[in-house]
Order: structure tokens, then sequence, then C-alpha cells
């Protein structure tokens, strides 16, 4: 089974925003489950978003960029460019040559 890194936006002012955020993150961990049952899918969103606020946000986004390090790939969700935390992991995974994929269709079945 390989890791697979769900790279997309989190955080917004408006809390109801940042829950559907999450919401997106867990469908396409869901699609890429039924899809591709080889690949098991990191979702930071919901991992750490009920700890949103008890530390700064670079303790966040360095937390989650070392985890992202420990995946066979990225899977980059279409609002990714919102984000200042995605553009950070979708860099460092170029920089890791993590191989990013934006479509479940895209993922090997091996």
């Amino acid at each position: 089974m390989k890791l697979i890194f769900i790279i997309g936006k989190f955080d917004d002012p408006i809390a109801w925003k940042r829950q559907c955020n999450i919401h997106q993150a867990l469908a396409t961990a869901s699609q890429i489950i039924i899809a591709k049952p080889n690949w098991f899918p990191i979702i930071p969103h919901s991992n750490t978003g009920p700890l949103y606020g008890m530390a700064s946000e670079r303790y966040f986004r360095t937390g989650s960029i070392e985890l992202m390090l420990r995946c066979d790939a990225v899977f980059e969700q279409a609002n990714a460019g919102d984000s200042n935390g995605s553009l950070d992991e979708l860099a460092a995974a170029n920089a890791s040559s993590l191989p990013i994929y934006n479509l479940v269709a895209q993922l090997p079945n091996e």
C-alpha cells in the first residue's frame, strides 16, 4: 500500500468555509479509497483541523510538510492554489521529487 498526501486549502476566516475545505479533502480521500484501494490517503485537514488555533500556523505547516515527505505521492486539489500553506507543500513536494497527481484516475494501480 502506498501513502498519498492530500494538498488543498484549509484555512479561512469564516469557520464554515474551513469546514467546507475539510469536507472537500475528505471527499477527495473517499474517491481515492474507492477507486484506488492500493493508495491510503493522508488528510492533514482532518488530522489537525480540530486543533485549529492551538499552535501557530508555522507549527502546523512544518508538521504537515514533514508528514507529507514520508508519503509516496501527493494529490493536489483544485483549490490548492488559493492557499499559501498548499503552495508551501507543493514547493516541498517538487523539491523532494514526489509525484504530484490531480486526478484520481492518474494514480497507478500498483
